[in-house]
């Protein structure tokens, strides 16, 4: 079974099965839900949005199609791989901050197939040694392995750490599959795609890396780095977003009106408030009155400018956490936080962490205590 926990990378358009950002067990990061709507796509490059939740330099992604109504067929309808990593965000992705993912645009080229229900597979391999892949060596997808499209060899082991997310798809096109999907594999590297001499499904340690744009394209020119489809508006949950990109959550709850463009619908109130946002009709997030209870439990809220301040009935759970936030964004002490920080020994600063002077409250009652004895005496 697949398994949701401590994993780093999660589609976000088309959206995926799970929120979670990916599962070490393949094919998938968790079973088909039919209640779940398939996302259109239509034939040709189309954008696809994911985020890495966890930093991990070197590792590639590859991006597969299903066949139809299966989990299965995604080793020979490998659509972009070795898609690089981006090695330096400007902020480090904490598992912890979902607003500090990092999120990456691709292009890929979608078959010409008939497909109900397919599946658009995101695998994202960790390559670097910590996960064993020592420098000088390399590893292989133990999906093409099984599948035969990769020999099996020894000095190319399975990858042993590989995430996976899926999202359920629909394509309305009218092609022969094997047919399409060998021209949609062939698409990117027709168009100079940088990494077309790395062999597929197989990785180096560490290798593949790539400058991107400031909103997270591969630089290299060509259709890969070109927004284009439903997805090309997509963002993640990274803050700050683009004016005009949608994030994760407002592509979860959108539904189409009559008119064929896509807004929140009345039915995703419930997920809104979950998160703790809503739209306004300026396109601002801001609390829904039905979210103020996690905001509550957050301990930020959203003024109209967009900034986090403190809630009023956030104070507790801000003194147990130790920090407030003043108007100008800056994680600072509030005054009855002082004994969890002495116990957690963590202050925020300006954009980062650091940590507090060790101030233990045992230590300051023991203290206490001499100097009353001495007063004393």
């Amino acid at each position: 079974m697949p398994v949701g926990v401590q994993a780093h990378m999660r589609l976000v358009c088309p959206p995926p099965r799970s929120p979670e950002t990916g599962a070490k067990t393949g094919p998938c990061d968790a079973p088909n839900n039919p209640a779940q709507d398939a996302f259109p796509l239509a034939p040709g490059w189309q954008t696809v949005v994911f985020e890495e939740s966890i930093f991990h330099a070197g590792a590639p992604q590859r991006i597969a199609l299903s066949r139809d109504g299966a989990d299965d067929g995604f080793e020979t309808c490998v659509l972009l791989d070795h898609i690089p990593h981006f090695d330096r965000p400007p902020v480090a992705p904490r598992m912890s901050r979902p607003t500090t993912y990092t999120p990456y645009r691709v292009s890929v080229y979608i078959p010409d197939v008939k497909c109900e229900r397919c599946t658009l597979q995101l695998i994202s391999v960790m390559s670097d040694w910590m996960h064993g892949v020592p420098i000088g060596t390399k590893c292989a997808y133990k999906g093409a392995l099984d599948a035969g499209t990769v020999p099996r060899s020894l000095s190319t082991p399975a990858c042993p750490v590989v995430y996976h997310s899926c999202a359920p798809v629909s394509i309305n096109g009218t092609g022969d599959r094997n047919a399409a999907c060998l021209a949609a594999s062939s698409a990117a590297n027709n168009a100079s795609w940088p990494y077309v001499s790395m062999t597929p499904n197989v990785y180096d340690h560490a290798a593949d890396t790539a400058d991107f744009t400031s909103e997270y394209a591969i630089a290299s020119a060509g259709p890969w780095s070109t927004a284009s489809g439903q997805c090309a508006n997509a963002w993640g949950t990274f803050v700050p977003k683009p004016s005009g990109m949608k994030t994760m959550d407002e592509f979860t709850a959108l539904a189409d009106d009559n008119s064929g463009r896509r807004e929140l619908s009345t039915t995703s109130t419930t997920l809104v408030a979950q998160n703790g946002v809503t739209n306004d009709d300026s396109g601002r997030r801001e609390l829904s009155t039905t979210s103020t209870t996690r905001a509550a439990q957050n301990g930020v809220t959203n003024d109209d400018s967009g900034g986090l301040e403190l809630s009023t009935t956030s104070t507790t759970h801000v003194a147990q956490n130790g920090v407030a936030n003043d108007d100008s964004g800056r994680h600072e002490l509030s005054t009855p936080s002082t004994t969890h920080v002495a116990q957690n020994l963590e202050t925020r600063g300006v954009g980062e962490e650091s940590y507090a002077a060790r101030i233990r409250p045992d230590g300051l009652m023991v203290w206490l205590l001499l100097l009353l004895m001495l007063a004393a005496w």
